[in-house]
């Protein structure tokens, strides 16, 4: 299943919409969560989601490897698909990078 979140753009912040291929039971418990993300230093992406019902400052984050390899684990798919599930279950998360 296709879900859409917001990229957000540096230098200055542009909103653009991005496309991502996930597994329909994931795609379905996206569709109550506010998703975005962006590039940050250190060839990393930084993902951000929260329940529709929270406040931003709930918002989880993960943050993934700039790779495009969609089965390694540490790619932003892979983690955008755990931080959805973890935020649907309610749970906070910790962060962890590699």
């Amino acid at each position: 299943m296709k879900i859409y979140i917001t990229q957000y753009m540096r230098p200055d912040g542009r909103r653009e919409e991005l496309s991502v291929e996930v597994p329909d039971d994931v795609g379905l418990l996206a569709r109550d969560q506010i998703i975005s993300c962006e590039i940050v230093p250190g060839n990393t992406v930084a993902i951000y989601a929260r329940r529709k019902d929270q406040d931003e400052d709930d918002e989880e984050i993960v943050i993934a490897q700039n790779c495009l390899d969609p089965s390694d684990p540490n790619s932003p798919t892979s983690k955008l698909i755990e931080l959805i599930r973890l935020v649907a279950d309610g749970g906070n998360i910790s962060v962890e990078t590699k």
